[in-house]
């Protein structure tokens, strides 16, 4: 339970870095495709489920572009 959580936030993290990153789109782009293939490359060889990752990812990275998003109206 606890390294699950951990795995987690350490992708979630990883998502908002890269939404923020994404205000210049190379970098956001950058960062979104070498994160796949490692996670993909990484579940073909140790088959840890990369899906979980890549869903930590991705609700990091829509949480941080909402949070850019509303600091930008303020």
């Amino acid at each position: 339970m606890k390294d699950s959580i951990y795995r987690a936030l350490l992708h979630a993290t990883l998502g908002g870095f890269a939404a923020w990153a994404a205000h210049e789109w190379i970098y956001g782009l950058v960062i979104i495709i070498c994160f796949l293939a490692y996670e993909i490359s990484e579940d073909w060889r140790i088959k840890d489920h990369a899906y979980i990752d890549i869903r930590g990812f991705l609700a990091g990275f829509v949480l941080g572009i909402v949070i850019i998003e509303v600091l930008r109206l303020l």
